[in-house]
């Protein structure tokens, strides 16, 4: 439940700033859907897989270099993974557009 009011702060603070409609607004929205899904697939294992007394356990683990390097690769990639589906919904909606006559390739 704490991500869930996180995120709703966060929307409602991007919203209301001048950051949201600037060059870097995509490259920040990507970054934060990056991040939403690498706390999700956290949250998901905590939950279904070590459990609240393996959390310790799991923490030391992920203080090697090694880990490091996975979870900065893992970031990396989804950051990729959502900047191509924000990619691919722009394109969408440009063909969506140009289907009712509303839009125009170039």
């Amino acid at each position: 439940a704490l991500f869930f009011v996180l995120e709703h702060w966060g929307k409602a603070l991007w919203r209301s700033t001048s950051l949201s409609e600037g060059a870097n607004a995509p490259i920040v929205e990507s970054l934060a859907g990056a991040s939403y899904i690498f706390v999700l697939m956290a949250v998901n294992s905590i939950g279904y897989s070590v459990g609240l007394s393996g959390v310790g356990e799991l923490l030391d683990r992920m203080m090697t270099r090694e880990a490091l390097y996975f979870m900065v690769g893992s970031v990396w990639a989804f950051f990729c993974g959502v900047r191509l589906m924000f990619e691919v919904r722009n394109i969408e909606r440009t063909w969506e557009g140009v289907g009712r006559g509303q839009a125009k390739l170039t």
